[in-house]
């Protein structure tokens, strides 16, 4: 490591100290409520059971199937029809219903539906029921995943010119008020605009944080706080999960969960500025008393001129700083260009994989909220054997394995007969488990590779892309319909590629963070990395 490097220099004044901790935690609560506005749209699309209400029939127990159904109701795969019924005839008194009390050659349209359970979801509201209208629920989950699309690369911009405390914050802030608007919305349109503002502001909290988190400590700590967030990443989804079980009700959900963000307006002052940012805008004052707060547990004390002698000269400094001309160096690097390209590659498979295991995760079990709960919680063990393993191992080992197994887990998956149902369980768990360790490793790696100036621009520019994965992996299961295992084969297959590009990519385990592109291009370079050759 270089003597003259603030990664040497937060090595002595303090790896993780108390203040180093407190922001930390600031972050990862960050990290965990920023899974609300990535998944909450699952909640409030839900596509209920439901039947056509029989107002002849239906008089004190409003049952979704009671024993008159099928003289009423047309039955698909024994079950009652949504939205058709069958004509009645004359005057039905009490709750009989017998079959000559209906016409089964005349279909009508329904006026009502009776709902299998309390729950509420954005199909009552806004009148969504039958099959012409299930496009406008899964479009919702298509226009979060644009939103981000749209909103990375932006605000990844942004959060280089103008620091990442000041644009995670307010891009809390708008998102927290965009989902309370969405919550009381009574027009579907409104509801759309509503959704995609939130996702376009909520599409880079997650990065902008990982990389402040990530900037505020030495190499050695790093694998700590990637497992950190992993963790907390995961307790979000559960926090999610348990609230919608809860509440079971989409506008009290979200009043909830997005008003507790309201409280982002505090980190103004709680939240310290990236030091790394700092120095590249030439803030020394601003940066210094930040590293002082750091090293007062150690009474260290950071001289004005070490701040301004760190690394590279000021003018590098100052070039690094113009996020264009860096952009131009970058792109004229073969190295980097392949590498950049090889990532955002994984990083779609990576959140492709992840995204599909969770949604295809209904078929557990008939309660929706407790399998999504259940392929959270096990994103719990995949964070701590990625504390373990990139700390023994690195990035690079991690990565490839985490993308193997994830593979096999897939594949095999669809070889184990339908009765082994603890079995198969198990290794959908396992392999949704693996997907969330590579889904973690990118993040960690991405940060590592690239240079401070363009940092959280190429790392949104990546996450932008995932975005694609993100996007496809809500209609996957529609493939089943073609073939049953199909999903689970193109989860194994794009998991086993990537699995393979990430070999290409440099070991960055206790390597510091390059604040430059000739420091990005030797990384690996002085030292070839072969462990990862399972």
């Amino acid at each position: 490591m270089n003597e003259n490097s603030l990664d040497t220099l937060l090595s002595k004044i303090g790896e993780f100290g108390r203040y180093q901790i407190r922001v930390i935690t600031l972050l990862l609560l960050v990290i965990a409520f920023s899974y609300v506005a990535s998944i909450s749209w699952l909640f409030e699309t839900k596509n209920l059971n439901y039947r056509c209400s029989i107002p002849e029939c239906d008089e004190d127990v409003l049952d979704l199937k009671p024993a008159w159904w099928t003289n009423a109701i047309p039955s698909i795969s024994n079950e009652p029809a949504k939205c058709s019924r069958f004509k009645s005839i004359g005057n039905i008194n009490g709750t009989n219903c017998s079959s000559i009390d209906f016409d089964k050659n005349i279909l009508l349209a329904c006026d009502e539906y009776i709902y299998e359970t309390s729950e509420r979801s954005i199909l009552q509201d806004f009148n969504l029921h039958c099959d012409e209208n299930l496009w406008k629920l899964t479009t919702v989950g298509t226009l979060n995943s644009i939103g981000s699309l749209i909103g990375l690369p932006l605000i990844g911009i942004l959060s280089d010119k103008y620091g990442r405390k000041t644009i995670l914050i307010n891009s809390i802030l708008l998102c927290a008020i965009s989902g309370l608007i969405r919550s009381f919305v009574n027009s579907y349109i409104f509801y759309m605009v509503m959704v995609f503002v939130d996702s376009f502001f909520n599409a880079a909290t997650y990065t902008t944080a990982f990389t402040l988190a990530v900037e505020f400590i030495s190499p050695k700590q790093r694998v700590i706080v990637v497992s950190l967030i992993s963790l907390f990443y995961a307790f979000g989804g559960v926090i999610t999960g348990t609230v919608a079980w809860l509440l079971q009700s989409w506008r009290p959900l979200l009043q909830i969960l997005y008003g507790v963000q309201l409280l982002i307006v505090t980190y103004y002052w709680l939240l310290p500025e990236s030091v790394r940012w700092l120095l590249i805008k030439e803030r020394y004052l601003e940066a210094q008393k930040i590293l002082n707060d750091i090293g007062r547990e150690k009474q260290f004390n950071v001289p004005l001129q070490t701040l301004k002698d760190l690394q590279a000269p000021v003018d590098q400094l100052v070039d690094a700083a113009d996020v264009n001309t860096t952009l131009k160096q970058f792109f004229k690097s073969f190295a980097l260009t392949t590498r950049l390209i090889n990532c955002i590659f994984c990083w779609i498979v990576a959140v492709f994989v992840y995204q599909g295991l969770t949604i295809n995760s209904v078929a557990l079990s008939t309660n929706t909220y407790f399998d999504f709960i259940l392929t959270v919680l096990i994103e719990v063990p995949g964070a701590l054997a990625t504390f373990f393993v990139m700390k023994t191992f690195g990035r690079r080992f991690t990565l490839c394995f985490s993308f193997f197994m994830c593979s096999i887990c897939c594949i095999s998956f669809i070889f184990i007969p339908q009765d082994l149902y603890w079995l198969r369980l198990c290794i959908y768990l396992l392999g949704k488990c693996f997907s969330a360790m590579d889904f973690s490793v990118m993040y960690a790696i991405t940060t590592e590779m690239f240079p401070t100036p363009l940092r959280n621009l190429l790392l949104s520019v990546c996450s932008m892309f995932a975005r694609t994965g993100s996007m496809i992996a809500p209609h996957i299961p529609l493939l089943e319909l073609i073939w049953k295992p199909l999903p689970l084969i193109l989860f194994g297959i794009t998991s086993l590629m990537s699995g393979v590009l990430c070999l290409k990519f440099p070991e960055t385990k206790d390597v510091k963070l390059p604040d430059t592109i000739d420091e990005s291009i030797s990384i690996g370079t002085k030292k070839e990395i072969t462990r990862c050759n399972t």
